[in-house]
């Protein structure tokens, strides 16, 4: 296998292949790699035109992300994820540079027979509409995805090139492209949370970030920038940094190791003016020192960042506005 920038001598466009006998994904043609920087083109029918393969670089960058450059659609589409994420326009800064020859990480293998898996997405009033993932690798994105029924043009919110599902045998795995606004899973009942994870609830975006050293109860240890706890609870353990839409972190809000509930009508903390919030829509608490989080909204949710996860039946993801099922056949 080879892995590599070429200029097709028929449209003279750059792309990219990734064996001998890979396809220009611009003129619809059989690229004949020969060991020159041009290659030869044979017209193909339209039935022998191959879907892109995944062109992985060679080291992540610094963070834990690897990207994936779609064939013939240019270098490194999809931004590598920033320090803070953040619900932004998706077309944000330039694509990272890639070099001019990269190699296969790894063959991507297809659905095993009878284990398909489909992607469900919810439109609300509109009903659902269903993709099944029948290729070896699909792209959900802006202006990159493949096939095209997972290329959402009028979504801002999403990267050119999001996200990629790729099969792993039985089950599929899905793996952020190094995308601005990233990709959430929902949270079912409860789980714990670590340091520095985002937690996406509504239109609001918060890094959640442990407190160490509790005090003694009625210490509230506010600060410029700071929502407190109302007085007789324990000092402040925990903490929600808000994200706003230019990545500048906002207010910070205390969490104790007692329940505290966020939502737009009820709790500690309430945002009456973001309707995708529910009326009672999350609670955190510490138990044995780890603290917990739960989701009381099963209309809205609340989501979790993640950069790759191997997708079970059921699980819902938030990518840019898309709000997506995962089912199997």
């Amino acid at each position: 296998m080879i892995g590599g920038r070429v200029e097709c001598e028929h449209c003279h466009e750059l792309v990219f292949v990734s064996d001998y006998h890979s396809n220009c994904s611009h003129c619809g043609k059989r690229l004949h790699v020969s060991g020159g920087s041009k290659t030869r083109c044979a017209r193909l029918d339209d039935e022998d035109t191959a879907p892109p393969t995944a062109v992985i670089r060679e080291a992540p960058p610094e963070g834990g992300f690897s990207t994936v450059a779609i064939p013939g659609r240019g270098a490194g589409h999809g931004e590598d994820m920033p320090a803070t994420g953040r619900i932004a326009e998706g077309r944000g800064s330039g694509p990272p540079a890639i070099p001019e020859c990269i190699t296969i990480d790894a063959e991507i293998g297809g659905p095993e027979a009878g284990h398909r898996a489909a992607l469900v997405f919810e439109r609300g009033e509109h009903g659902r509409e269903r993709h099944t993932l029948a290729g070896a690798m699909s792209v959900l994105g802006r202006d990159e995805g493949y096939p095209r029924e997972l290329r959402f043009p009028l979504d801002d919110l999403l990267s050119a090139a999001h996200a990629v599902f790729t099969y792993s045998g039985e089950r599929v795995t899905v793996r952020d492209n190094g995308s601005l606004n990233g990709v959430y899973l929902k949270v079912e009942g409860r789980t714990a949370l670590r340091g520095g994870e985002q937690i996406l609830m509504g239109s609001l975006l918060f890094r959640f970030e442990e407190v160490r050293g509790a005090g003694r109860r009625g210490d509230r240890g506010e600060t410029t920038g700071t929502r407190g706890m109302r007085a007789g609870l324990s000092r402040p353990v925990g903490q929600l940094v808000a994200i706003d839409v230019t990545g500048a972190e906002g207010l910070t809000y205390q969490l104790p190791a007692e329940k505290t509930l966020i939502g737009r009508e009820s709790g500690a903390y309430t945002f009456a003016w973001d309707r995708r919030l529910s009326a009672r829509h999350a609670q955190f608490e510490q138990v044995d020192g780890v603290f917990m989080l739960e989701n009381l909204s099963q209309a809205n949710g609340t989501f979790l960042r993640i950069r790759e996860r191997v997708l079970e039946e059921g699980d819902v993801l938030r990518i840019g506005a898309q709000i997506i099922r995962v089912e199997y056949e």
